[in-house]
């Protein structure tokens, strides 16, 4: 009996060495994937496009001791990008690729802030040093919410607004959501990121039809391509509530009718928040459409920022959108 209390004393402490030790491991020694370790199959003239928008270059600005990174593309009407929680800029490449035609394309990576404030001050301060005074803005899921905090907080500077795979202020996330919160904070980032991992193979694929691209992109940002202190901010963001303004902007809110992050009941408290907002529901298209279903998602996003569809030939890049209830 003894002898079985050593060894399982043993294994506790060993499996608490193994702990101390990922906790103590620099980033800088944990190996980060690249998109080609998770790529294989997806289209080779795909990657070719993707790898040569990454070499193209990225502009830098820091504040209050943090380094926003962001994409600036095009000339013309400024149109601001916002990623989700999982997310970064360069998540949007087919569209800055689609729309720098006809448009300044701002596309942030947001840093480890913790709240929507720090995160809204970041974005109006790249604004400011583009001297962008107006931008339409499209955001997807914590990118939708905090385009929902700008326009409450800063309404003169937006000219219309896209609503894409997100929920409104809310007290049902939160409650829901309160293990991962412990779990993010307290478990030490491999172990985060593994569990991350599992979650992305189990339902946001799934519901994505499998995209090849979309698994390409999440892997390679949940196998090094991001943090935990930038994953846990971002949590932090989507559990804190504000006061929606009745936003006089122009409106378009885009949901799938199988986002397996955005459940139905938050999807109709969405529109309810905004009933003069436009609603278009993509069928199957899971959580990240603008990249598993790009054609589809460009069809919709055409429509509200030109007035008709990609295909048309395009007069004016900002004619008066198609705004019904």
């Amino acid at each position: 009996m003894k002898r079985l209390k050593k060894i399982l004393y043993i294994i506790i402490a060993a499996f608490a060495l193994f702990v101390t030790a990922l906790y103590n491991l620099p980033s800088s020694m944990r190996e980060a994937a690249s998109f080609a370790d998770f790529s294989q199959q997806v289209a080779p003239e795909t990657i070719a496009a993707y790898s040569a928008f990454r070499e193209r270059p990225v502009k830098r600005l820091e504040r209050n001791g943090q380094v926003w990174t962001y994409r600036k593309h095009g000339s013309g009407p400024a149109l601001l990008l916002l990623h989700g929680m999982g997310g970064e800029a360069d998540l949007w490449w087919q569209q800055i690729e689609s729309y720098e035609k006809h448009f300044t394309v701002i596309a942030p990576t947001y840093p480890p802030a913790r709240t929507l404030q720090g995160l809204s001050e970041g974005i109006i301060d790249i604004l400011d040093a583009e001297n962008i005074d107006r931008t339409i803005v499209m955001g997807t899921s914590l990118g939708g919410y905090l385009t929902q905090y700008l326009l409450a907080q800063h309404p003169q500077r937006f000219e219309r607004a896209a609503l894409l795979n997100t929920f409104p202020p809310n007290d049902i996330i939160a409650e829901q959501n309160r293990l991962q919160g412990w779990a993010l904070r307290l478990l030490p980032e491999p172990v985060v990121f593994s569990i991350y991992r599992a979650g992305l193979e189990k339902r946001v694929l799934p519901a994505s039809q499998n995209s090849p691209l979309l698994r390409a992109h999440l892997m390679t940002l949940a196998s090094g391509g991001m943090t935990k202190a930038q994953l846990y901010g971002r949590y932090l963001c989507v559990m804190e509530s504000f006061q929606p303004a009745a936003p006089f902007t122009p409106m378009l809110i885009v949901d799938s009718d199988n986002d397996p992050l955005v459940s139905e009941q938050l999807r109709e408290m969405l529109v309810g928040t905004y009933p003069q907002a436009k609603r278009v529901t993509l069928h199957e298209a899971g959580h990240f459409p603008y990249i598993s279903h790009s054609d589809q998602f460009h069809s919709v996003i055409d429509e509200f920022l030109y007035g008709h569809s990609h295909a048309a030939p395009i007069s004016s890049p900002i004619p008066s959108p198609r705004i019904s209830p």
